[in-house]
Order: structure tokens, then C-alpha cells, then sequence
């Protein structure tokens, strides 16, 4: 079942392109990656709500695009041990196109964004203030369809999509590692399964102990480009 998503689908994209506009990430680097927004608004998960099991659980309630600086509308993974030992799916998929660039690229990347930590005297990861963190986002780029060019064709636009699993080790683990498999313009990026990079520090009892974000980095600058996200899911398997 799904435990979280973004309440977008293929007659309600969300939506980003345009111009490129460099920004530094939490490193230090320059990024022109867009990031996509949960637009329709609050994020619904499936699981009980920790305070009022007979009401919604609500979470990352603004309708706002995640940033380098801040992950306000990211989509956050449930805690409170629901992934705890578990393994999850992540399904991200949408369509791209470019009308003025013949040599157009573009790139697609799910990040997590994990939380900083302390250590027991016990070798357990302990629960974290910042996790999930909204002001200090600590991305981490897990999938990636990798750089490709984008047909010219506006008309039905290049499809794109990542299939990721995620397996959470548990609390004395606070690791997170997995694989996936990414798509485009209905060509397979990696034929066998890719390692996701491994989340370190997790810990699942948190209440929410990461969150998700989908970005799309265009390789030139120009006002026709338009990325759409259709889906983003995460699912208990």
C-alpha cells in the first residue's frame, strides 16, 4: 500500500522549466536543477495520524516547490517504525519537452533529504531535531534517469520515470540502500539495476525520518523547456 504522495497525476502535473537560474547548494556548488512541487496541495499519507488515528495524516502541508535552501513541500517518508526493517518503493514518472533547442538535455534526480545525528553510548542513532529538516535541507541524490537529450517532439512529449527500492535497515542500522531502474523516451538508463547512494544516520522511529524531493536539471537554458512530474509515490512493499 502506499504510505505518502504527492497529489499530482497525468491531467494534473505539476510543472517546471523555463530559464535556468544558478543556485548554490548546502555544499557550496552551483545547481540549476528545478524542483518539482506538491501543487495540489497537502501531502496524504495512509498511515494513522500519530495524535488522532480516526483523522487524516497530514504532512508538508505547502503547496510550494522544495529549493537548495529549503525543503518546505517535500514529500516525507512516515517514521514512528512503519519502514522499520521494511522495504519501499518509490515511483516517480512523468514527460518532458523542448520546442526551441534541437540539442536539448535534461536530467531527473530523486534526493532524499536526511537528517543530521548524534550516536548513543549503545551504538544506536538517536532521534534527530532536524529531521526532514525544512530550512537546512542536507540533499542526497539517490536515483537519476542521468543526462539525456530530449527529442523534438512537443507534441507527445519524452516519457521518464524511476522505479526505485529502498530497504531500511532498522534502528541500530540507520541505513537506508536499495536500487532502481530509470527510464526514457522508453529506453532503459542502466539495463540491470543501479545502487541507490546509501542514506546514512536514519532513524525510523523518528516521525518522519527523511523525506523526498524530484528535480530536473536542464543542460541548456531556454524558455520552452517544460518538465512534467505525473507521479510520486512511496509504497510499504
Amino acid at each position: 500500500m502506499y504510505i505518502s504522495q504527492y497529489q499530482v497525476s497525468g491531467l494534473s502535473p505539476s510543472t517546471v522549466g523555463g530559464v535556468n537560474v544558478t543556485t548554490k547548494d548546502s555544499s557550496g556548488n552551483n545547481q540549476t536543477r528545478k524542483f518539482f512541487t506538491n501543487n495540489l496541495g497537502p501531502q496524504i499519507s495512509q498511515l494513522p495520524n500519530p495524535t488522532n488515528a480516526s483523522i487524516p495524516n497530514l504532512r508538508s502541508p505547502q503547496a510550494v516547490a522544495p529549493s537548495e535552501t529549503s525543503a518546505a513541500g517535500q514529500l516525507v517518508v512516515p517514521g514512528k517504525d512503519a519502514i522499520n526493517g521494511r522495504w519501499l518503493q518509490v515511483l516517480v514518472g512523468g514527460t518532458v519537452t523542448e520546442l526551441n533547442d534541437p540539442s536539448g538535455t535534461v536530467k531527473f534526480d530523486l534526493l532524499a533529504n536526511v537528517p543530521s545525528f548524534t550516536l548513543s553510548s549503545s551504538s544506536h542513532f538517536l532521534p534527530s531535531t532536524s529531521w526532514a529538516n525544512n530550512n537546512t535541507p542536507r540533499y542526497v541524490v539517490i536515483a537519476s534517469t542521468g543526462t539525456s537529450a530530449i527529442s523534438n517532439t512537443p507534441i507527445t512529449g519524452n516519457p521518464w520515470s524511476l522505479r526505485v527500492n529502498l530497504f531500511c535497515g532498522g534502528l541500530g542500522s540507520g541505513l537506508v540502500t536499495g536500487d532502481y531502474v530509470a527510464n526514457f523516451n522508453g529506453a532503459l538508463v542502466n539495463s540491470t539495476p543501479a545502487a541507490t547512494a546509501t542514506m546514512l544516520a536514519v532513524n525510523p522511529s523518528d516521525p518522519a525520518p527523511f523525506g523526498l524531493v524530484v528535480a530536473a536539471t536542464f543542460g541548456t537554458s531556454d524558455s520552452s523547456n517544460t518538465a512534467y512530474l505525473n507521479q510520486f509515490q512511496v509504497a510499504l512493499l
